[in-house]
Order: structure tokens, then sequence, then C-alpha cells
């Protein structure tokens, strides 16, 4: 009985029956894909693949993926920022890779940050879901874009209801406490080229407590802070932004940085050091101020020194229509006032919240109304020369005394002259032993006494010798 065999062998063609029935198909296939190519559009070529990669997907894929773009619209988007912050606290053994560094210059043997890089993976389990991020970069055809930063979060199918409801609340939670305690504080630049904001660790070590100022002015300026922190209710209730604006005016060396640097290290706030004279557009400013973060201070120093804000002045009080005081005027290159105030107290002033925006200026008289008024500049505060309650802050600060026999002698010159804290500061420094700081500093008041009395003589003169 002969028995049923099956085999390939003498049916094994041969090594150029292959290759000849490759080259075949190979040169069907051009030549399909040749004519599909002068037949069908691009377009419509581009729109059948992404319909069957739709259906494939669909169909033979159980996950789901969500993109967080790092914009949505026109601000930063807070689920992007949320992510940031929240996923260099999850990583475990199955993250593949980190970004490590450390900006904090007054400690280099500290433990570095983390941050997570392009094409990281992170795993995260919540709630029995296991969730993967990554992050990813689609880099700028032109140079006047932005590379654009996005994450992706996998998850089942069945489980994108419970992710989009439950673990992005979650990680926004995660990430405000994470925020709130913080011990270090950003300053930041923004770099134009870039179009973003550059940080560096902001290690300023003036405290309210430390300033020469008096002490009424110092429990106002920490009691208006509090009151500002804790109303977020109240402003939500009356309808206006979650912010508060400061002036802080006064000649130069009197302590308006400081103050800045004190405020921001009592609200643990990071610091957008903005400058004007840099900004190109009303456009340009509201993609640079909308890209700053909630519990931030905005700073814009020395402010009278800008050429947009005192032309703007100008061109605007020439016309009688006081009604048109904030009108945009065209002013090329720069940002105008009126566009500034717009995201002062504008429609713009709702992106964001919680932020304090902070002007300087020596000259406070060349300031357009317009910037000073309530709702913009909601307190002015003149920083002004040492008297001698700031004196002794001063002294107590650097000294480490609070009296001495040269006090009286320091008292007495102080209110004859004008000294800033900043100069009396540099006499203190000359020496840890308080007789000779102190020393220095009143034979440089006795000096400026003399100077100053010789000026007055010299004026008299010239106005007996006018008469």
């Amino acid at each position: 009985m002969a028995t049923g065999y099956f085999s390939f062998s003498g049916q094994t063609p041969s090594l150029s029956a292959v290759l000849t029935t490759y080259a075949s198909i190979s040169a069907f296939m051009m030549v399909i894909r040749t004519i599909l190519n002068e037949v069908i559009p691009r377009r419509m070529r581009e729109f059948i693949s992404s319909k069957l990669s739709e259906y494939f997907l669909f169909n033979f894929s159980n996950e789901f993926t969500f993109i967080i773009e790092q914009r949505w619209e026109a601000v930063i988007s807070e689920t992007y920022k949320a992510a940031e912050v929240y996923l260099p606290t999850i990583v475990g053994a199955s993250t593949d890779s980190l970004l490590v560094g450390s900006n904090n210059t007054r400690n280099s043997t500290a433990v570095p940050k983390l941050a997570v890089p392009v094409g990281a993976k992170i795993i995260d389990n919540f709630e029995g879901m296991k969730l993967q991020w990554s992050l990813h970069m689609k880099e700028a055809k032109k140079y006047y874009y932005n590379d654009k930063k996005y994450y992706h979060l996998t998850c089942k199918k069945t489980d994108r209801d419970r992710v989009l409801e439950n673990y992005f609340p979650y990680i926004a939670r995660k990430a405000q406490k994470i925020l709130e305690a913080r011990q270090t504080i950003n300053i930041y630049t923004y770099d134009h080229k870039h179009s973003s904001w550059q940080s560096a660790v902001f290690q300023h070590p003036s405290t309210i407590d430390t300033m020469a100022m008096d002490a009424d002015l110092k429990k106002f300026i920490i009691d208006d802070l509090d009151t500002f922190v804790n109303r977020k209710g109240f402003f939500d209730n009356v309808g206006r932004a979650w912010k508060r604006g400061y002036l802080l005016y006064g000649p130069p060396g009197t302590g308006k940085s400081s103050l800045v640097a004190a405020i921001a290290n009592y609200m643990k706030y990071n610091v957008y050091d903005l400058q004007l004279q840099s900004v190109k557009s009303d456009a340009d400013l509201r993609n640079v101020l909308t890209t700053t973060t909630n519990r931030s201070i905005i700073l814009i120093e020395d402010i009278d020194c800008n050429e947009t804000v005192l032309h703007d002045r100008g061109r605007r009080s020439a016309s009688p229509d006081k009604e048109k005081e904030t009108e945009n005027v065209s002013l090329d290159p720069g940002a105008t006032l009126s566009g500034m105030l717009n995201f002062i107290d504008g429609l713009w002033s709702s992106c964001g919240e919680e932020r304090i925006i902070i002007v300087t200026t020596n000259h406070k008289e060349r300031l357009d109304p317009a910037l000073l008024r309530p709702g913009r500049m909601d307190v002015h505060i003149e920083m002004g020369y040492c008297n001698p309650s700031g004196f002794r802050m001063l002294a107590k600060t650097y000294l480490g005394i609070k009296d001495h026999a040269l006090f009286g002698r320091v008292d007495e010159l102080i209110k004859k002259v004008d000294i800033s804290p900043a100069e009396m500061a540099l006499h203190l420094m000359k020496s840890d032993d308080p007789t000779i700081a102190l020393e220095s500093l009143v034979e440089f008041l006795d000096k400026k006494v003399i100077e100053e009395t010789a000026k007055r003589d010299d004026k008299d003169e010239i106005e007996v010798a006018k008469e």
C-alpha cells in the first residue's frame, strides 16, 4: 500500500528564479505606484493614507493616546505645566533616560534636579491603570517659530474617560502642592531669539525684615501681600483678575530692587524680569506676558527710562480728548503703553492669576497718569533716603549692634543731607569693627555736609548777583 508523502524536494525554486520573481514584482509595484502618483492628487493620497491608518488603529489597537501640547490657544497649557512638574516625581526603574542638572551656584554639590528628556518614557500607575508618558518635539521649519513640545499619554481605550475625569485633575492638584512647597525660586529673562523665558536660581538674600524702611511700612506691605494671596474668592466675586500692582519709586540706591527681591522671597514667587526695550510690538508683548506662569512677579524696572512709555505719554497729552488717554499710537519699533495697560487691567489681564506686577521708577512724575491709577498700580511705595530708624536697621543688619556712641552723631548728620541706603551700606561694610565702620560713615557724611553747604552758598551768590 502506497503511503501518501509530500516533500518540497525537487520543488524548491532556484536562487535565480527567486530573484527574477522579486524583480518582476518590484517593477510591477513601481509601475502601480507611479500610476497612482500621476492619477491621484497628493492631498487625496494623504487623505486615503490617514483614513487607512485610522481604520487599522481603531480596529486593531487597544490603546488610546492623549496629546498635551505646550501651548493651548494663546497661552501656555496648564495641563502641560502640571505634567512638567509632576512627572519628575514619579521616575521609576522603567524610565530609560532622564535629564539632570543644577543651576544652584551657591551649592555645587547639591543633588541635581530631574527633568524629562525628549523621547523618554515614564510609567505611572493610577487607580489600577497603567499609563505611559513620553515627551516629543517637532522642530520649527522657520527660524521665527519655536520648536513645539508635547507629551503623549497612552492608556487603554477602556480607561480613556477615567483618565480624563480623574487622572488629569489628580496631577493638577499634585503639581500645585509641589509648587507651593518649593524651597527655591527662579528669575526669568526673555530670550527673543528662541521666543522663550530662560531661568536661573534666584538667590537674593533680601528680606522684608532687613529692609531699611519704616516699621509701619513693612507691616503694611506684609499685610497687603497676605490679604492678596488669601482673597481668591473675593476677586472672583467682584469680577476682577486676581492680580496686584505695585509702583516703587524713589532716587537710585534707595532699595527698590531689594524690595522686589524681599517680596519674591516672602511670597515664594518666581520673578519674570521684562525688558520693555527689547519688545518689538504689542503683539510681541502679549506673547511674552501670556507665557508667564501663575504665582509669579512680573517686574518692569526703570520704566521711566523706556522711550516707548515716555513717547506714548507725549503723543496723548497733546490730544484734548481725555477719553482717548489709552488710545494706541503708532510707534515703530516697540510696544505701546496702551498695549501694556491692556495686559495689566484689560481683557488680557484675565490670562493667568495670582500675579504681582511691580514697576519701578526713579521719576514718578514722568509716568503717564494712565499707568498710575488704581487697578493698574494699586500700591504706590516711595523709597526714600535713610532716616534714623532706617540707619539703625542697617547697623543691626551689617554690624549686629543696636546702639553705639556714634549713633547720635550719625542721626544729626543724616537730617542735614540725603544719603541712600546703598551709600550707607557701603560704609557699614568696610569693617567688622562697628567703631571703624561708623567712623567711616561719619567722615563721609561730614564731607557731604560741607559739599552741600558750599553748593548752597554758590547758588545764593549767583542769585544775589542776578538781582
